[in-house]
Protein backbone atom coordinates (compact mmCIF):
# COMPACT_ATOMS: atom_id res chain seq x y z
CA UNK A 1 0.00 0.00 0.00
CA UNK A 2 2.90 2.48 0.79
CA UNK A 3 4.08 1.66 -2.46
CA UNK A 4 1.48 2.58 -4.08
CA UNK A 5 0.94 5.70 -2.32
CA UNK A 6 4.57 6.89 -3.05
CA UNK A 7 4.03 5.81 -6.99
CA UNK A 8 1.09 8.15 -6.78
CA UNK A 9 2.64 11.03 -5.10
CA UNK A 10 5.44 10.45 -7.67
CA UNK A 11 2.71 10.67 -10.88
CA UNK A 12 1.02 13.82 -8.98
CA UNK A 13 4.41 15.70 -8.45
CA UNK A 14 5.63 15.12 -12.33
CA UNK A 15 2.12 15.99 -13.98
CA UNK A 16 2.39 19.32 -11.55
CA UNK A 17 5.90 20.24 -13.32
CA UNK A 18 4.89 19.60 -17.13
CA UNK A 19 1.99 21.96 -16.63
CA UNK A 20 1.63 24.11 -19.66
CA UNK A 21 3.73 27.07 -19.20
CA UNK A 22 1.40 30.49 -17.94
CA UNK A 23 2.23 33.71 -19.89
CA UNK A 24 4.17 36.39 -17.95
CA UNK A 25 3.12 39.85 -17.51
CA UNK A 26 5.87 42.77 -17.80
CA UNK A 27 5.44 46.66 -17.58
CA UNK A 28 7.88 48.68 -19.43
CA UNK A 29 8.69 52.90 -19.00
CA UNK A 30 11.41 54.95 -21.21
CA UNK A 31 11.96 58.10 -19.55
CA UNK A 32 13.77 61.01 -21.03
CA UNK A 33 13.94 61.58 -24.99
CA UNK A 34 15.27 64.53 -27.24
CA UNK A 35 12.08 66.65 -28.48
CA UNK A 36 13.56 67.65 -32.39
CA UNK A 37 10.96 70.40 -32.62
CA UNK A 38 11.78 71.79 -29.43
CA UNK A 39 15.54 70.93 -29.97
CA UNK A 40 15.72 70.15 -25.84
CA UNK A 41 16.09 67.22 -23.66
CA UNK A 42 12.60 66.51 -22.19
CA UNK A 43 13.24 64.50 -18.95
CA UNK A 44 9.52 63.71 -18.16
CA UNK A 45 8.55 62.61 -21.67
CA UNK A 46 8.17 59.13 -21.82
CA UNK A 47 6.97 55.90 -23.54
CA UNK A 48 5.45 53.22 -21.73
CA UNK A 49 3.39 49.60 -22.12
CA UNK A 50 3.09 46.27 -20.93
CA UNK A 51 3.17 43.21 -22.92
CA UNK A 52 2.49 38.92 -22.00
CA UNK A 53 4.43 35.79 -23.08
CA UNK A 54 5.76 32.72 -22.51
CA UNK A 55 9.33 31.88 -22.61
CA UNK A 56 8.50 28.82 -24.82
CA UNK A 57 11.85 27.16 -25.85
CA UNK A 58 13.09 28.31 -21.84
CA UNK A 59 16.36 30.10 -23.38
CA UNK A 60 16.02 33.08 -21.20
CA UNK A 61 15.11 35.61 -23.65
CA UNK A 62 11.36 36.73 -24.82
CA UNK A 63 11.31 37.00 -28.86
CA UNK A 64 8.59 38.32 -31.18
CA UNK A 65 6.88 34.73 -31.55
CA UNK A 66 6.58 34.20 -27.81
CA UNK A 67 4.37 37.34 -27.24
CA UNK A 68 0.74 37.20 -26.41
CA UNK A 69 -0.09 40.98 -26.01
CA UNK A 70 2.10 43.95 -26.56
CA UNK A 71 0.38 47.51 -25.86
CA UNK A 72 2.47 50.85 -25.77
CA UNK A 73 0.14 53.82 -23.87
CA UNK A 74 -3.16 51.32 -23.75
CA UNK A 75 -3.02 51.00 -27.64
CA UNK A 76 -2.69 47.03 -29.02
CA UNK A 77 0.45 47.01 -31.35
CA UNK A 78 0.96 44.57 -33.70
CA UNK A 79 -1.41 41.92 -32.10
CA UNK A 80 -4.76 41.62 -32.43
CA UNK A 81 -5.16 45.01 -34.48
CA UNK A 82 -8.67 46.63 -35.26
CA UNK A 83 -10.17 46.43 -38.92
CA UNK A 84 -10.02 50.45 -38.36
CA UNK A 85 -6.15 50.34 -38.03
CA UNK A 86 -2.64 48.61 -39.10
CA UNK A 87 0.07 47.80 -36.85
CA UNK A 88 2.37 45.44 -37.06
CA UNK A 89 5.51 44.69 -34.65
CA UNK A 90 8.36 43.78 -36.99
CA UNK A 91 10.96 42.70 -34.06
CA UNK A 92 11.19 42.47 -30.22
CA UNK A 93 13.39 41.07 -27.92
CA UNK A 94 13.62 40.45 -23.52
CA UNK A 95 16.15 39.58 -21.73
CA UNK A 96 14.00 38.81 -18.41
CA UNK A 97 15.64 40.59 -15.14
CA UNK A 98 17.81 42.60 -17.32
CA UNK A 99 17.30 46.24 -18.97
CA UNK A 100 17.77 44.35 -22.53
CA UNK A 101 14.31 45.52 -24.47
CA UNK A 102 14.33 46.58 -27.95
CA UNK A 103 11.68 46.10 -30.49
CA UNK A 104 10.05 48.24 -33.85
CA UNK A 105 6.44 49.51 -34.45
CA UNK A 106 4.61 51.16 -35.75
CA UNK A 107 0.85 51.79 -36.60
CA UNK A 108 -1.32 53.64 -38.79
CA UNK A 109 -5.40 54.76 -38.79
CA UNK A 110 -7.04 55.86 -41.47
CA UNK A 111 -11.13 57.30 -41.52
CA UNK A 112 -13.20 58.41 -44.76
CA UNK A 113 -12.51 62.17 -44.26
CA UNK A 114 -8.48 61.98 -45.55
CA UNK A 115 -7.54 61.95 -42.13
CA UNK A 116 -3.99 60.07 -41.16
CA UNK A 117 -2.40 59.13 -38.44
CA UNK A 118 0.77 57.11 -37.92
CA UNK A 119 2.95 56.40 -35.69
CA UNK A 120 6.59 54.43 -35.18
CA UNK A 121 8.73 53.22 -32.65
CA UNK A 122 12.52 51.98 -33.06
CA UNK A 123 13.80 51.74 -29.65
CA UNK A 124 17.32 52.84 -29.09
CA UNK A 125 16.39 55.48 -32.01
CA UNK A 126 13.32 57.32 -32.60
CA UNK A 127 9.71 57.65 -32.06
CA UNK A 128 7.66 59.73 -34.27
CA UNK A 129 3.69 60.46 -34.54
CA UNK A 130 2.30 62.26 -37.49
CA UNK A 131 -1.36 63.57 -38.36
CA UNK A 132 -2.34 64.44 -41.86
CA UNK A 133 -5.33 66.12 -43.25
CA UNK A 134 -5.46 65.49 -46.76
CA UNK A 135 -1.88 65.89 -48.22
CA UNK A 136 -0.85 68.15 -45.22
CA UNK A 137 0.86 67.28 -42.47
CA UNK A 138 -1.15 68.86 -39.23
CA UNK A 139 0.91 67.71 -35.96
CA UNK A 140 4.48 65.75 -35.78
CA UNK A 141 6.58 64.64 -32.70
CA UNK A 142 9.24 63.60 -32.75
CA UNK A 143 11.75 62.16 -30.17
CA UNK A 144 14.96 60.22 -29.71
CA UNK A 145 16.45 58.34 -27.32
CA UNK A 146 19.78 59.70 -25.62
CA UNK A 147 22.43 58.25 -23.21
CA UNK A 148 19.84 59.68 -20.60
CA UNK A 149 16.45 57.65 -21.43
CA UNK A 150 16.29 55.25 -18.66
CA UNK A 151 14.34 52.02 -18.97
CA UNK A 152 12.39 50.15 -16.13
CA UNK A 153 10.90 47.09 -16.33
CA UNK A 154 8.61 45.36 -14.10
CA UNK A 155 7.44 42.12 -14.12
CA UNK A 156 6.67 38.40 -12.69
CA UNK A 157 8.86 37.74 -9.26
CA UNK A 158 11.79 35.23 -9.79
CA UNK A 159 12.68 33.11 -6.83
CA UNK A 160 15.57 33.55 -4.70
CA UNK A 161 18.49 31.28 -4.16
CA UNK A 162 17.34 30.34 -1.09
CA UNK A 163 13.87 29.13 -2.64
CA UNK A 164 15.99 26.50 -4.63
CA UNK A 165 18.01 25.54 -1.15
CA UNK A 166 14.67 25.20 0.76
CA UNK A 167 13.50 23.38 -2.36
CA UNK A 168 16.51 21.39 -2.16
CA UNK A 169 16.66 20.56 1.52
CA UNK A 170 13.03 19.66 1.69
CA UNK A 171 13.62 17.07 -0.91
CA UNK A 172 16.27 15.97 0.82
CA UNK A 173 14.67 15.23 3.84
CA UNK A 174 11.98 13.67 1.74
CA UNK A 175 14.37 11.37 0.46
CA UNK A 176 16.36 10.64 4.09
CA UNK A 177 12.79 9.86 5.59
CA UNK A 178 11.94 7.27 2.46
CA UNK A 179 15.13 5.57 2.93
CA UNK A 180 14.84 5.30 7.16
CA UNK A 181 11.41 3.58 6.64
CA UNK A 182 13.03 1.43 3.86
CA UNK A 183 15.42 -0.06 6.13
CA UNK A 184 13.00 -0.45 8.75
Amino acid sequence: MRTIHFLLAAVISLLASIHPAMADDWQFRYTGFYDTQSDFFNPTFYIGGTFSATDANHDNRIEQYELTDFTINGYLWGINCSEFRECGLTSFSYIPGTRQLAFDAGQMKADDGMVIWFSEIHTGSTALTRMTVGFHEVSRIQVNWTDQTVLTVTGPPVPEPETYAMLLAGLGLLGGAALRRKSR
